[in-house]
């Protein structure tokens, strides 16, 4: 079978990067001539897949799943501005029970497992920092060891656990407006003055409490979510710092929230999501602490295979499977056919597959059992081709 041109239409979320400036904006305005496109609206996501509240369609309107079959995954290109909401997502158990007991805010019973490879230098939080990082941080910083509260933090403090710091972070949860505000208030105060902040000239006399990426988090969540909470999670969350073609897989019941940058992910087909700050959108105390992982542990980096010109990642669960393309000039690549739905990216430059001219930002729908030859027309090509390893037969 032949390649399916594809037509995606952007998500206009608030986060996302303004007009030119946003990677949607910049590969839809080179690929489809039928969006009308404003540059001064943010543009934040491009969906590539099913998902029935923004499904790709044909050439002749019809969706995926209508002549092709279920596609077992959602892509995205995401170009985000501002903090996405701090968030986790449920493993499979436990969207099966959201669902049944709330399907307003749990409208489905999938987990939501993520991989994403950055394209720009991307910044995010990613699960809990090592137990002493923590410790150091309410040893030293007395705005965040008030607002968890004294009893909470002597007991993590002298005992480090995943139950100690679940309860640090319900009581930090839990935490008043008002006292939010005052001590957000004077937590920013004292870093604008340098009294939290890491030199990078460290003196004898001088005391580390901050390094440079972890004040850069917390200005940049102040700067656009003022007396929030998610202001302190830098404190107690891994800070991140991706660069172009690093992956990162994010599993169920990992407390997160990318900053800002640019990348392309691929996840599940889900809405389950259960917010802890950041977001104006409804905040699930109670579910979202029997969800999180409280406990500490590396990123999960994922580190590709390489195969020529293909960098080739696979997440640490089996279920993604992301072929990166960089075809070199008047040079050739194949792919074998397989037995799954694929989605087929174009990032940059013109390329041939299979003899078809792709430009760049075009999608298209690669039907099962159809295999592609790639060759590019310059030196500049790149291509995403995104499936799952699992048969979808």
């Amino acid at each position: 079978m032949s390649l399916v041109p594809l037509t995606c239409a952007p998500m206009n979320y608030k986060w996302g990067k303004i007009g030119t400036s946003s990677l949607v904006y910049q590969l839809l305005s080179k690929s489809q001539s039928n969006i009308k496109f404003q540059e001064s609206e943010p543009y934040s996501e491009l969906w590539m897949g099913d998902h029935p509240s923004a499904p790709s369609y044909t050439q002749e309107g019809q969706r995926i799943s209508d002549k092709y079959g279920n596609i077992h995954f959602l892509a995205k290109i995401l170009s985000i501005n501002t903090p996405l909401s701090l968030q986790c997502h449920p493993n499979k158990a436990q969207a099966e029970q959201l669902h049944s007991r709330n399907s307003q805010f749990y409208p489905d019973d999938n987990d939501k497992p993520e991989m994403g490879i950055f394209l720009t230098r991307t910044i995010l939080l990613y699960g809990f920092r090592q137990y002493s990082s923590i410790v150091h941080f309410l040893n030293n910083i007395s705005e965040f060891a008030e607002l968890c509260g004294r009893k909470q933090v002597d007991a993590f403090c002298s005992n480090p656990s995943s139950s100690t710091l679940k309860n640090l972070i319900t009581a930090l949860l839990h935490s008043s407006k008002s006292d939010i505000e005052r001590l957000s208030a004077s937590f920013l105060s004292r870093l604008s003055t340098s009294e939290y902040r890491q030199s990078h000239e460290l003196s004898e006399n001088s005391i580390y409490i901050l390094d440079s990426l972890t004040h850069e988090a917390i200005q940049h969540i102040s700067n656009h979510f003022p007396n929030d909470i998610g202001i302190f999670f830098p404190l107690i969350l891994n800070v991140l710092d991706g660069n172009y073609g690093d992956a990162l897989y994010i599993p169920p019941g990992t407390l997160h929230a990318y900053l800002k940058g640019d990348l392309f992910e691929i996840m599940n087909v889900s809405d389950n999501v259960l917010r802890a700050a950041m977001t104006p959108k409804h905040i699930d105390i109670e579910n979202l602490l029997k969800v999180v992982n409280f406990r500490s542990f590396s990123p999960l980096w994922v580190k590709p295979t390489q195969q020529g010109q293909t960098s080739i990642y696979c997440s640490p669960d089996k279920k993604f499977l992301i072929h990166f393309i960089n075809p070199d000039s008047n040079s050739k690549i194949a792919l074998p056919s397989q037995n799954r739905l694929s989605i087929l990216l174009n990032l940059s430059g013109q390329t041939y597959v299979n003899g078809k001219v792709i430009k760049q930002g075009s999608v298209h729908l690669i039907p099962k059992m159809t295999s592609l030859e790639i060759s590019s027309i310059n030196e500049k090509s790149v291509l995403i081709y995104a499936s799952s390893p699992l048969d979808e037969s």
